[in-house]
């Protein structure tokens, strides 16, 4: 089975609602809540192309699927296959392949199914668990293998040996200070990405009230190319945006091309400034 996944166009709507209607109308009916025009409504209030994938499945297009980014989560907003490809696995394939994006960005990911739908066996039998059922729909959520979340005290350890081990740590820096320091500012905001309970990257963001700041962005050797640093750098923008920063400034070494490349391709450029400092504190 060859699976592909076409983005979809603001011309698709009336198509994939056709497709919406068709694989819902069992359900619905079963629990005496089929109506076309409601559902059209509903799907089309929502309705957001850029989240939005055709599936396609050895050249015949046999469904679509939903995926909306909610915060530090992800919703598997739809689900659906023509009724007459179903019962070939191609659900499964499309889970797996979104469970594979889920954890590659660290996210969980939440989904609904409507309390007498079929569905809600299939999204069980493939890891879900329910966590809260509402008076039509039951609500689950799937944990994602890594996470990304506040520092917490039992990290120092592991953090450090992760700085060291990206060459972050200097002699006149001791990380252990700047840990403690960070935790009397804006704690929250220093994010580790845990991965079977251990941390395996790190951004430390801030802001001033003029300017945000990320230091220690930091992903371990295990875990590099996948997407763990463009992760960090997109959840700093999300919580910087949050609390009106205007604008993110970093410090890179001139001599670390890799990272400086890393930096453009997220769109940061150089600024026409030069970078002074003055030690205040010894460490």
């Amino acid at each position: 089975m060859r699976l592909v996944f076409v983005g979809a166009t603001a011309d698709d709507l009336e198509a994939l609602v056709a497709m919406r209607v068709a694989a819902m109308r069992e359900s619905l009916q079963r629990i005496g809540r089929f109506d076309p025009a409601r559902a059209r409504e509903r799907f089309a209030a929502g309705f957001a192309p850029v989240h939005t994938r055709h599936i396609d499945v050895d050249d015949e297009r046999v469904g679509f699927v939903v995926v909306k980014p909610i915060g530090r989560e992800l919703l598997l907003d739809h689900l659906y296959i023509r009724p007459s490809a179903q019962g070939r696995g191609i659900g499964a394939a499309v889970l797996a392949r979104v469970f594979a994006e889920a954890d590659a960005l660290a996210l969980p990911l939440r989904v609904g199914a409507l309390r007498e739908s079929d569905s809600n066996r299939f999204y069980q039998r493939h890891g879900f668990t329910r966590v809260r059922q509402s008076e039509f729909d039951n609500h689950y959520l799937r944990p994602s293998a890594m996470q990304i979340r506040s520092y917490r005290s039992d990290d120092e350890a592991a953090v450090i040996a992760l700085w060291q081990g990206a060459g972050l740590t200097r002699p006149w820096n001791d990380p252990k200070r700047d840990i403690a320091r960070k935790l009397t500012t804006q704690p929250e905001l220093f994010l580790v990405v845990e991965d079977g309970g251990v941390p395996v990257a790190t951004a430390m963001i801030g802001y001033d009230g003029h300017r945000g700041w990320v230091n220690y962005l930091a992903v371990a050797h295990s875990h590099r190319r996948r997407g763990l640093g463009r992760l960090l750098m997109a959840e700093a923008e999300r919580a910087l945006t949050e609390r009106g920063c205007p604008k993110l400034n970093l410090q890179v070494r001139s001599t670390n091309a890799e990272v400086l490349a890393f930096y453009a391709r997220l769109g940061y450029a150089q600024d026409n400034v030069v970078s002074l400092g003055r030690r205040l504190i010894v460490d």
